[in-house]
């Protein structure tokens, strides 16, 4: 039992001084995680990480287009209202619209108010958007060509698990030539 102790023992020590000529310092304990950071947003939201991405897809084409919403958060969200507002420039009929989230979790109302098109989703009382990508699009037909999306405005408000709110919005801006 003596001999195996000190055999091992011999080992053992061998090992670290193999360690040391190689590395130049003795092995420690392994690498240390720093405890994380958070960096303030530049704008009240629930999480750092919401933000929302506004386009009109380039799917569309000459007489119909769709303009989608993107909103991402990487935290719960316990309430949301996303509006979607197009302008009714010449030719503009709503034709539908879309998300992909639960169906149940939302009310849902396509409305004409002031010269816009107004697509409303509203997330119903106990219901929670799970942390992730979340699409919103509205549909509509318009004038033959390319239409300019410049006065088309979104809206999202969104509540957090503690309760803190945000209001993010912006344009959906002028699409790409077809």
């Amino acid at each position: 039992v003596a001999v195996a102790t000190a055999t091992v023992a011999g080992l053992v020590a061998l090992g670290a001084l193999a360690t040391t000529r190689e590395t130049g310092r003795a092995p420690g304990p392994g690498p240390v995680a720093a405890p994380p950071t958070r960096t303030p947003p530049s704008a009240p939201a629930p999480d750092p990480g919401s933000q929302t991405r506004a386009a009109v897809d380039v799917s569309g084409n000459r007489w119909w287009s769709q303009s989608k919403l993107t909103l991402t958060t990487t935290t719960p969200v316990t309430a949301l209202t996303v509006e979607v507002r197009i302008a009714r420039t010449p030719g503009v009929v709503g034709t539908g619209h879309w998300h992909d989230l639960p169906g149940g979790d939302f009310t849902t109302t396509a409305t004409e108010e002031n010269g816009h098109l107004v697509y409303r989703w509203t997330l119903k009382p106990g219901r929670t958007v799970a942390p992730g990508r979340h699409a919103f699009a509205a549909q509509y037909n318009h004038a033959e060509g390319t239409r300019g999306a410049s006065a088309d405005t979104y809206t999202a408000v969104l509540t957090g698990g503690d309760g803190s709110r945000s209001t993010l919005r912006g344009t959906f801006g002028t699409p790409p030539a077809r």
